[in-house]
């Protein structure tokens, strides 16, 4: 599902492997760049206390996505709060 949502919000581009049907090449598009470029300061908005105007339940929602796109990077909360230094 979030494969999809990248790939319609342009990101991320899917084509089908050339000797094995069943597998997909993804490849990052150069919206997705622009978009990974601003990470450090998605990662920031997660780790910072920027959500206090979000309710909780959009606060975890929020957290919840960005969780799923840093797993997409392989890059795990932790290593993502020793980056930022939090």
């Amino acid at each position: 599902r979030l494969l999809v949502e990248l790939e319609g919000s342009r990101w991320v581009a899917r084509k089908q492997g050339a000797t094995d049907r069943r597998k997909y090449v993804l490849r990052l598009t150069a919206n997705g760049r622009k978009k990974l470029e601003k990470l450090p300061s998605i990662l920031k908005v997660r780790q910072g206390g920027r959500l206090t105007t979000l309710s909780k339940q959009e606060q975890a929602e929020l957290t919840a996505h960005l969780d799923q796109v840093l797993a997409l990077l392989r890059v795990s909360p932790e290593a993502a709060d020793r980056l930022l230094g939090a």
